[in-house]
């Protein structure tokens, strides 16, 4: 589990979470993101992982190391999935 910043798609916008901080965690299925309130309590149904605004790491030597702005991250390179 961990946070993320909704974006401003179609999903986060027409639930009123867009540009808001929230708990996600991956769905079982892995094709999904399931939010959660600040007391851990599930929110609505799940998304999917580009509507939540989901990134995913990878290692890449040619990248060089770099914070990812969107995660908070020092990884090599961050990528969106699900655009």
């Amino acid at each position: 589990m961990r946070r993320v910043t909704l974006p401003f798609s179609e999903a986060a916008t027409s639930m009123r979470i867009a540009d808001h901080t929230m708990w996600a965690e991956e769905t079982s299925d892995g094709y999904a993101v399931q939010l959660f309130t600040d007391d851990l309590e599930p929110f609505s149904f799940p998304i999917t992982k580009g509507e939540a605004g989901w990134h995913e790491h990878s290692y890449s030597p040619a990248a060089g190391d770099w914070l990812c702005r969107q995660c908070a991250t020092a990884t090599d390179s961050c990528v969106q999935v699900n655009r």
